[in-house]
């Protein structure tokens, strides 16, 4: 091959790996997007149909109030896994540090997954007094054994 062949097939080497980098990128970027956005719905469907039953909010708002919440959540998860790929792919290194620190953020982030998780089942508790009529309940099955 002659050098400007050599020069055309590296030009189209590097713009099939460009299209193919973008496409990984936009496909990871929607799947967490997704999951973001899925994990955030459950929350806050159960945080703002507490606040409705309580009377704090309307129907109508504890719906806009889930829709935008679900939608932010998405849009910031979308986002924030398109650039921690970008990254990984424009600097290979950075794949390793962030393949390091994955255990330990997954471990924090369930953590506050929990305490939210906790907050919404007292809250739950205190209006609908689930706790309460558990005991009500394990001592009606005592006294029948």
């Amino acid at each position: 091959m002659t050098a400007a062949e050599l020069a055309v097939a590296k030009q189209v080497l590097a713009d099939a790996a460009f299209k193919a980098a973008v496409a990984e990128i936009v496909g990871v970027a929607i799947k967490g997007a997704i999951a973001a956005a899925v994990i955030e719905l459950v929350f806050s469907i159960l945080e703002n149909s507490l606040l409705c039953v309580e009377g704090k909010i309307t129907q109508s708002e504890l719906v806009t109030q889930v829709a935008t919440a679900t939608a932010k959540a998405g849009i910031a998860g979308g986002i924030i896994t398109a650039i921690l790929l970008t990254l990984c792919m424009i600097f290979p290194p950075i794949a390793a540090l962030l393949g390091a620190a994955a255990i330990p953020l997954s471990v924090a982030g369930i953590g506050f997954m929990g305490i939210r998780a906790w907050e919404i089942f007292c809250q739950g508790d205190r209006i609908f007094g689930i706790t309460e009529q558990t005991q009500k309940f394990l001592r009606m099955e005592e006294r029948e054994l």
